[in-house]
């Protein structure tokens, strides 16, 4: 197995920007699951639970960050960190 780490992001942003930055992630991971349930619909496959369980988790993450950073004044700075970890599996 190979594993492979990158850096997303390493800074520090005002309260503005770094809710825009991560607001974009969680936006965009919620955008997947929905085209991927979309197209499971389509094919009439009625195992959607774990994708419609993923997109419940993910809008109330994003809800919980959001509300997180606004419960702070408009001037505070975040320091955000955050990596990817990237694994092979290998197919039996």
């Amino acid at each position: 197995m190979s594993n492979k780490n990158f850096q997303l992001i390493d800074g520090t942003f005002a309260k503005k920007d770094a809710l825009f930055i991560l607001s974009s992630f969680f936006n965009e991971k919620i955008a997947y699951h929905n085209r991927e349930l979309l197209a499971m619909k389509e094919k009439n496959d009625i195992n959607t639970g774990p994708i419609e369980d993923k997109l419940a988790s993910l809008h109330q993450t994003r809800t919980q960050m959001a509300d997180y950073l606004l419960s702070f004044r408009d001037d505070t700075k975040f320091t955000l960190f955050g990596s990817i970890n990237i694994s092979t599996i290998l197919e039996t």
